[in-house]
C-alpha cells in the first residue's frame, strides 16, 4: 500500500474513528447515546449509567459462574420393577458362647488368664494407681471378647456351629442349607452365619413377594442346656448379651456386617417377620460428588461400603497410635505381624503395657471421632451406586403349645442328623412337663421376604447443566446491556478491522523507514552532425 493511499485509509480506518462508528451503529444499549448526544452532561449521564450496566453485568455474571462451577445437583426418584437381589442376611446367637461348652470356655480363660494372674494385676494396678482401668479391664478378660483377644481360635471351639444353630431353611419353598451360608467370626458374637454372603457364586434373585417365597430360617438358641450348673457371670460390658435371641443384619449382598453397630434382635418364642424394600442409590461422581468406584474395599474380598472403609481406617489408626489393634473393628488385611496383638491382651509380665494398650485403645477411638480431619484422611467416599434395605418387622406368638410335638419331630427328631444335633440330645435328656415352653424359650421363626419386587432408585442429576449456565449468561448481558450473538459478531467485527489497521500501520511505517538507493547514469554524448548542403 502506498503512502499516499495509507493517509487516506487511515484517516477513514482510525481506532478513533472505527471506535465511534462502532458507537454510533452497534445494537448494544446506551452505547450509541454515549456518541450521539450533543450536550456533554447528556453524554456523561449515559456514560455513568452504561458503566452501572456493565457493573451490575459483571456481578451478575459472577455470581452465574460460581453457580455453574459449583455443579450443584440434586436427586431425582424413580422406580424400577423386575427381580430384585435378595440381601445379604447374617445371623448370631446372642450368645457367643455355646452353653454346652462352657466349661471349655472357663478352662481356657483360666489357661490365658487365671484367677491368681488377675489377682496380681489389680494388685500391681492399686499400686500403680490405676484401680479403676484395671477394674473395667478384668471385666473385658471375663468377657467372650477377652477370651478372643487371648485366643482367635475360641469361636471354632466354644462357639456356635452351623448345624446346630440353624435347623431348618428354606429359600423360595426349596430347602437351603450350609452351601448358601458363609461363616462370619466377631469378637462379640463369635460365630455368625451369613445367607447370601461370600461363598455363594450365583446371586441369589427373589422372583416374588410374601413369606413363602423369601427365606424362613429355625434357629435353636440353646438357651436350656445339662451343663449349665449353678450361676453364670454377667457380663456388664454387654448391653445384648445376657439374654437369649439372635442378632440378625439385612445388609446389601456380599457387604461386611457388623452386628455390634447394625441390625436387631430377635426374640425365642416368637415367629418374626422381617418385610424388605429395596433402595438403590447412584451418585453422579466428579465434579458434582465424590464417590468411590471401587467394587471391593482394600485388603478384602468384601464389596466396597464407606462404612467397612471407615472401620479399616479407625483400625489404622489404633494400630498406629498404640501398636495394638481394636477387637470390635475389623482387620486391616489378613496378615498381621505377630507383635500385634489385641489392645486387651494381659501381659503378666507386664500389667504396665497392659494398662496402657487400653487406655490408648479407648483413647485413640475418642481421638478419631473428636477430630473430623482423621476422617477425611480416610477418603472413605459413597460408593457410586449402592443398594440398601428398608424393613419392617411384625412378629406372633410361637409355636401354640397345640403344634408343640410335632414342631419337635419335624425340625429335631426327624432331622437328617438328629443325632448330632445339640437339640436332640438337649430335649431327650431334659424331661420337660412343659414341651411348648421349653420350644418357646429354645427356638424361634424368623421369615425374611420382598413386600415390594419394585426398588427405589435415588439417581443424582445435575441441576444446573451448561445449556442452563449459556441461557443465564444470555439473559444477562440482554437485560443489562442489551447484548446479543449479533451484537458479539458486530465487537468481533470492530476488533478484526483495529487488528487489519495496526497491520498495516506498521507494514508502511517499516516500508517508510526504509533506505532509498539513487542509481544515477552517465549521459549519453551523441557524436555532433554537421549538415552540409549540397548545391
Amino acid at each position: 500500500m502506498a503512502f499516499d493511499e495509507f493517509k487516506r485509509y487511515e484517516d477513514e480506518e482510525s481506532p478513533s474513528r472505527l471506535l465511534l462508528q462502532f458507537g454510533e451503529d452497534t445494537t448494544a444499549h446506551g452505547v450509541g447515546n454515549v456518541v450521539r448526544k450533543k450536550q456533554l452532561f447528556q453524554r456523561l449521564i449515559w456514560l455513568g449509567l452504561v458503566i452501572g450496566a456493565i457493573c451490575a453485568t459483571t456481578y451478575q455474571l459472577s455470581e452465574v459462574c460460581i453457580k455453574f462451577f459449583n455443579y450443584p445437583s440434586e436427586e431425582m426418584t424413580r422406580t424400577t420393577y423386575g427381580r430384585t437381589e435378595m440381601p445379604s442376611i447374617t445371623l448370631c446367637n446372642i450368645n457367643p458362647i455355646s452353653p454346652s461348652k462352657q466349661g471349655d470356655a472357663q478352662q481356657k480363660q483360666n489357661t490365658y488368664i487365671g484367677v491368681l494372674t488377675m489377682l496380681s494385676y489389680l494388685e500391681n494396678a492399686t499400686k500403680l494407681n490405676r484401680s479403676d482401668a484395671a477394674n473395667s479391664h478384668v471385666f473385658r478378660l471375663l468377657s467372650a471378647t477377652g477370651l478372643y483377644e487371648h485366643d482367635e481360635n475360641a469361636p471354632d471351639e466354644v462357639g456356635t456351629s452351623f448345624q446346630d444353630f440353624v435347623i431348618g431353611c428354606t429359600f423360595d419353598m426349596q430347602p437351603c442349607g450350609i452351601n448358601q451360608f458363609s461363616k462370619f467370626v466377631d469378637a462379640q458374637y463369635y460365630n455368625c452365619y451369613t445367607f447370601n454372603g461370600l461363598n455363594v457364586n450365583d446371586s441369589l434373585v427373589s422372583m416374588s413377594t410374601g413369606p413363602r417365597n423369601g427365606l424362613s430360617l429355625i434357629l435353636y438358641l440353646e438357651s436350656d442346656s445339662d451343663t449349665q450348673i449353678g450361676s453364670g457371670i454377667y457380663d456388664k460390658l454387654s448391653n445384648t448379651g445376657n439374654s437369649a435371641g439372635a442378632r440378625v443384619v439385612i445388609h446389601p449382598p456380599k457387604t461386611f456386617p457388623s452386628p455390634t453397630d447394625m441390625g436387631f434382635d430377635v426374640s425365642p418364642g416368637f415367629s418374626t417377620s422381617v418385610s424388605v424394600r429395596a433402595e438403590r442409590k447412584e451418585l453422579k461422581g466428579l465434579p458434582y460428588s465424590n464417590c468411590s468406584e471401587d467394587s471391593l474395599t482394600a485388603g478384602t474380598a468384601f464389596r466396597y461400603t464407606s462404612e467397612h472403609c471407615m472401620k479399616i481406617c479407625q483400625q489404622q489408626f489404633v494400630i498406629e497410635r498404640c501398636g495394638c489393634m481394636a477387637p470390635n473393628l475389623p482387620k486391616v488385611s489378613d496378615e498381621i505381624p505377630d507383635n500385634i496383638t489385641y489392645c486387651g491382651y494381659l501381659y503378666s509380665d507386664d500389667y504396665a503395657a497392659s494398662l496402657d494398650n487400653v487406655e490408648c485403645e479407648d483413647s485413640a477411638l475418642r481421638e478419631f471421632v473428636s477430630d473430623s480431619r482423621n476422617s477425611e484422611k480416610c477418603e472413605c467416599y459413597s460408593p457410586c451406586s449402592e443398594f440398601s434395605y428398608r424393613t419392617a418387622l411384625s412378629q406372633s406368638f410361637w409355636p401354640l403349645d397345640y403344634y408343640a410335638n410335632s414342631f419337635l419331630l419335624t425340625y429335631v427328631f426327624n432331622h437328617p442328623n438328629y443325632s448330632h444335633l445339640l437339640a436332640y440330645k438337649n430335649f431327650q435328656q431334659l424331661g420337660y412337663s412343659d414341651l411348648g415352653g421349653a420350644i418357646r424359650r429354645n427356638f424361634l421363626r424368623l421369615n425374611v421376604y420382598f413386600e415390594d419386587l419394585s426398588v427405589q432408585e435415588n439417581v443424582e442429576i445435575a441441576s444446573y447443566e451448561f445449556q442452563d449456565f449459556f441461557s443465564d449468561l444470555g439473559g444477562t448481558f440482554g437485560f443489562w446491556i442489551g447484548v446479543s450473538m449479533l451484537t458479539l459478531c458486530e465487537l468481533i467485527e470492530l476488533l478484526v478491522r483495529v487488528f487489519y489497521f495496526g497491520v498495516s500501520w506498521c507494514f508502511v511505517r517499516k516500508k517508510k523507514r526504509s533506505p532509498v538507493i539513487h542509481v544515477s547514469e552517465a549521459p549519453t554524448r551523441y557524436p555532433s552532425v554537421s549538415v552540409i548542403g549540397l548545391n
